[in-house]
């Protein structure tokens, strides 16, 4: 759905208000963008999923995801700024809001995980 709706608006950019610079996206164009914004979404919805094959094989705790979530939204944060094609916070904050939930989404997998983790050694030692 977000395809559609970029293609238009890289279809009608244009530059000074007399229409100085004005751009023609070709077919290559539109695939180019769709690709890098598929792509750059299902990374970013791979967090959860790192999050559980990390947790699982011991090598990340919830305690150090949480430890680190104020160095993690600054991360963020940069990261959305670099996505972003505009300079305005708005942009950012649109770009930045899903990638923190995915986070947050992540401590919690985590802590599943490791709490079910926790009960099988549990119950490998009784």
């Amino acid at each position: 759905m977000l395809g559609p709706f970029t293609f238009n608006f890289l279809g009608g950019f244009q530059l000074g208000d007399q229409g100085s610079i004005v751009t023609i996206p070709t077919f290559a164009d539109y695939i180019d963008n769709l690709t890098n914004i598929i792509v750059g979404c299902g990374l970013a919805f791979e967090l959860p999923v790192l999050a559980f094959v990390l947790t699982k094989i011991g090598l990340i705790t919830p305690a150090f995801l949480k430890r680190t979530r104020k160095y993690a939204i600054v991360v963020i944060l940069i990261v959305a700024a670099f996505i972003t094609p505009s300079p305005d916070w708005m942009s950012q904050m649109i770009v930045f809001t899903p990638l923190w939930l995915l986070y947050e989404l992540s401590i919690i997998v985590s802590s599943r995980v490791a709490k079910d983790r926790k009960k099988q050694d549990e119950e490998e030692w009784s």
